[in-house]
């Protein structure tokens, strides 16, 4: 026991020669007095510091998991810019196309913000699996071999492909002169419906990650066709007034499909929600007038009326929430 200090230097944790040291100390033959004293000191630096941990715990999770400003987590839509117009694209730091104008429509009748979030066009489907967005809404066509990954709310605009040439080729009549020739190229855009139409058919298509190059190739004379969905024809040919003179449009169009939203497999609450949603804007007209301000209302559309259900509309869902 040689060497042993008093009760004082021995519990409190104070330097000696400390002002703490000096104001407790001075009990002499008082171990037990200094010791509580030491105690109630660890006690409450102990519940500060727990305090403050709590209250940094409390900020870090506000940052993270903060709701929206209407208390309602926002739905990530998938899309890829580069596809441009008439679907989605950038101008002037702002996004623009008949898909954003549908989705702020969504937005309201659902009660929930959607935000916009850049996807390449080739990989939305793996996007969904992975959790990266919620919903693709890009011009994405329902094909069979899709419905397999996604699950596909209800159609929301009625296409057709168009096949496009040069003006003055005589070659090309309608799609049909185009099977068979493994020679042609014929380009259009990848992991779509009309490349998987190409390929049916016996080509091989010069595939494209944007619709604009492919009909400025076409004009170019690097290309001997373009098939793509007629939207985008519209959209890029009709509209240009360069490569409306260079360009026309071949027959009639065929292998009529549908656009509709994709969710994940599991999510079947999210899609009714939407599929009620996009109900109401058919009803009160509003996908019409969204339709005819980008030139794409046509009579294929009156289908998307004709398939509401009969009678009352049912009311959308109290409970928008994830």
């Amino acid at each position: 026991m040689a060497g042993r200090t008093s009760g004082a230097e021995q519990i409190l944790p104070f330097a000696p020669g400390s002002v703490q040291y000096r104001r407790f100390a001075h009990y002499p033959g008082s171990p037990t007095e200094a010791h509580d004293v030491s105690h109630l000191y660890f006690t409450r630096r102990m519940l500060l510091a727990i305090v403050a941990g709590l209250l940094v715990a409390g900020i870090g999770c506000q940052r993270t998991t903060a709701p929206t400003d209407d208390g309602k987590k926002a739905i990530r839509w998938g899309a890829d810019e580069e596809g441009g117009l008439p679907y989605v694209a950038k101008e002037d730091g702002k996004y623009v196309g008949f898909e954003v104008d549908l989705a702020e429509a969504l937005s309201k009748e659902l009660g929930r913000p959607i935000e916009f979030k850049q996807y390449p066009f080739k990989d939305l489907a793996k996007g969904l699996k992975r959790g990266d967005i919620d919903i693709a809404m890009n011009g994405f066509e329902v094909t069979e071999d899709r419905k397999t990954q996604v699950r596909f709310g209800k159609p929301y605009y009625y296409y057709k492909l168009q096949l496009v040439a040069q003006s003055g080729d005589e070659r090309f009549k309608n799609t049909k002169d185009l099977e068979g020739k493994k020679d042609l190229k014929v380009g259009t855009l990848e992991n779509t419906a009309a490349s998987r139409y190409l390929e049916k058919i016996g080509l091989k298509p010069i595939l494209f990650e944007d619709q604009v190059n492919p009909y400025k190739k076409l004009a170019a004379k690097e290309l001997d066709a373009v098939l793509l969905d007629l939207p985008i024809a519209v959209e890029v040919v009709k509209k240009n007034k360069e490569l409306n003179e260079k360009l026309v449009f071949v027959g009639e169009p065929i292998e009529p499909g549908q656009y509709a939203i994709a969710f994940r497999k599991d999510d079947a609450k999210l899609a009714e929600q939407f599929d009620q949603a996009l109900e109401q804007l058919i009803r009160k007209g509003e996908l019409k007038r969204i339709y005819e301000k980008w030139g794409l209302w046509n009579d294929d559309q009156k289908q998307l009326e004709a398939s509401l259900p009969k009678g009352t509309p049912s009311p959308l869902p109290t409970n928008l929430g994830k």
